[in-house]
């Protein structure tokens, strides 16, 4: 036999049977006919929303573990741990902050002058000259060996005086608001479980000795501390 070499066209039919042809893919497809019966696959393309994983930050304790550790000074511990044992103590919520800002300045007053930050108060006539005139109060709130004088609102509610003034509990709760932020409620529901393992008698007895067990370590004056949930934790009963 001898092989004809094909024309153009031959070759042009080739071509036009290739263009025919099924095109095969991985990707979800639809089947269909053509007018010729020949099928045509259309690509369908599906779209995936993105996954985005989130985690807790670094520097939280929201929906951490017992483990974790929040940077903070004492200062703002030790009003939070006040506030919270004074509830336990059945004071209001604005008697508790203002009282607690008041132990905590008196604290770190002392804190201050044995470090020779703050002066101590001169001796003699001219200390005594500078001394303000006492305050009698209707009533005296007293924990951990501290006896904060209370003044009566016109609202009838008690709030803590220093030298002389009102505290105003709005400001302590912004203050802890700006210290803890985000992990206040996870730092205060800790130190409520403590608190709650202790009669009242011992926590107005105790309160300073119990927040010693788990106040972050010394770093130096205004340096914040490691917090550890774990150790707040601990102190319970």
């Amino acid at each position: 036999r001898v092989s004809v070499p094909a024309g153009p066209g031959a070759k042009a039919a080739a071509k036009a049977k290739d263009r025919r042809l099924p095109v095969r893919s991985k990707i979800g497809k639809k089947s269909s006919k053509d007018a010729a019966g020949f099928e045509r696959n259309s690509i369908e393309v599906v779209k995936k929303e993105p996954v985005i994983k989130r985690e807790p930050s670094k520097t939280s304790l929201s929906g951490a573990s017992a483990s974790a550790v929040l940077k903070v000074n004492r200062a703002p511990v030790l009003t939070l741990w006040m506030t919270v044992c004074l509830r336990r103590l059945r004071y209001a919520e604005d008697t508790c902050l203002s009282v607690a800002k008041v132990v905590t300045g008196r604290c770190a007053s002392a804190k201050g002058k044995s470090l020779g930050i703050f002066q101590a108060p001169e001796s003699g006539e001219k200390a005594t000259a500078k001394k303000p005139a006492a305050v009698e109060a209707p009533e005296v709130c007293t924990i951990a060996g501290h006896k904060v004088p209370l003044a009566s609102q016109p609202d009838g509610s008690l709030l803590a005086t220093s030298v002389g003034s009102v505290v105003n509990p709005k400001s302590v709760e912004t203050y802890l608001n700006r210290a803890f932020k985000d992990d206040l409620a996870v730092v205060r529901s800790a130190m409520q479980k403590v608190a709650s393992s202790y009669s009242a008698a011992e926590i107005q007895k105790d309160a300073m000795q119990l927040y010693e067990r788990f106040r972050p370590a010394w770093k130096g004056w205004g340096v914040p501390g490691d917090l550890h949930l774990k150790d707040i934790s601990a102190a319970a009963k």
